[in-house]
């Protein structure tokens, strides 16, 4: 490969789950979305896909305070944004495990 920062040296080995998983991910593609898309302008599509991450955030900030309901809304979203749910679980077994 010619490009200096691609660091790979070996190529990839492509396994049938993989394989399978590829072909799982093509199938779901939705066409007409895709033909939408194509219409849409850079700012547009920058809007959307910020729009998107948003969605993510606060479905994952939702989720966190139903485990977690003493945190207020903005803490489980600056906990989604920072360190995420998986390390916020983490420090959280750790914490009780030291008292």
């Amino acid at each position: 490969m010619s490009n200096p920062s691609y660091s790979r040296k070996d190529p990839i080995v492509v396994t049938e789950r993989m394989r399978r998983q590829i072909a799982g991910a093509v199938a779901e593609l939705d066409l007409a979305q895709i033909a939408i898309s194509r219409k849409l302008t850079p700012a547009e599509r920058t809007w959307q896909a910020a729009s998107m991450i948003d969605a993510a955030e606060r479905a994952a900030a939702t989720h966190l305070r139903l485990a977690h309901p003493d945190l207020t809304p903005d803490d489980a979203l600056r906990i989604v944004r920072t360190i995420g749910i998986v390390e916020y679980e983490r420090r959280q077994r750790q914490e009780t495990t030291h008292l």
